[in-house]
């Protein structure tokens, strides 16, 4: 039996990348022209693929992990789909461009969208692991960028280079977004992460002026008046595992007294119990 398409490596193929261009409405040609900043920069799918799940009255929610069934409901019926389907199929329409891809899971800031300025607070804000955002890079790119169709309207719709400050302007002059290398942003009185390695943290900035930042459409500077939101977080998946130990961050577990001087050790993980649950109740596909 054929290997149904899955999301993590597969590409669209010309006649896919077409049907795509035409949903978010570019014109096919842009799949002649060689992967760069410009050619990412043209996407629209935040403008057309709405952060959704809807199928009618009374229907229920049907999750698909499989690359087919997110296509057809986003490209062929023209609705759009939560984070989980919305950039993975992005992703493979930009592995059939020829850019180099990688999915990346992060804990998303639940109180991002009413953020009180004068209450800084984070303590119990970061839900669990929900969310996906790309990374993308290509043959000479020089840098990385995040990306990121499925966070909704107060998503970053313009990629934002993976470096510590980088800072884009929205679409209007009110908002922007920072990204900052850091551990998780914690409370001081609540008690710290495990995983204490500095990830990616993404911030959205809405300007303290009443005309917005006086540099748009330039990024604004880090200094300018703004409220900081965190929006999301994801660890260095990219080049932390062929540099640093794993214990604590990947298929390990801690065990031990988590008081006063954290007598901690990891153990190991099995994951073949994970894997069969995965492939039976959600269709995942693995390689051998």
């Amino acid at each position: 039996m054929a290997r149904e398409p899955t999301f993590a490596t597969d590409a669209l193929n010309n006649e896919q990348i077409a049907a795509y261009l035409a949903r978010i409405q570019l014109p096919a040609s842009l799949a002649q022209s060689v992967p760069s900043l410009e050619l990412l920069s043209e996407d629209t799918t935040v403008m057309h693929v709405p952060r959704e799940a809807w199928s009618g009255p009374s229907q229920p929610i049907v999750l698909r992990s499989a690359l087919t069934a997110a296509f057809e409901r986003i490209v062929t019926q023209h609705a759009g789909g939560y984070c989980w389907a919305n950039n993975p199929t992005f992703a493979a329409l930009l592995r059939g461009l020829g850019f180099r891809v990688s999915e990346c899971a992060t804990k998303v800031f639940k109180n991002w969208a009413n953020l009180d300025p004068t209450d800084t607070v984070v303590k119990d804000k970061w839900g669990t692991i929900t969310h996906v955002v790309l990374v993308v890079d290509w043959t000479g790119s020089g840098e990385r960028y995040v990306l990121d169709v499925g966070f909704g309207g107060g998503g970053c719709p313009i990629p934002m280079p993976l470096r510590e400050g980088a800072t884009v302007a929205g679409l209007n002059p009110f908002e922007a977004w920072t990204m900052r290398h850091e551990p998780l942003p914690h409370d001081p009185a609540d008690t710290p992460p495990i995983d204490i390695i500095p990830g990616w943290t993404m911030y959205r900035r809405t300007s303290s002026s009443p005309s917005g930042f006086a540099s748009h459409p330039a990024p604004p500077t880090l200094d300018e008046p703004s409220t900081w939101a965190h929006q999301y977080h994801f660890p260095p998946c990219l080049d932390h595992n062929t540099r640093h130990r794993l214990d604590g961050v990947r298929r390990a577990r801690a065990r031990g007294d988590t008081g006063g001087a954290r007598d901690i050790e990891y153990v190991a993980m099995e994951t073949g119990p994970m894997r069969v649950f995965l492939e039976k109740e959600f269709g995942f596909v693995f390689d051998p």
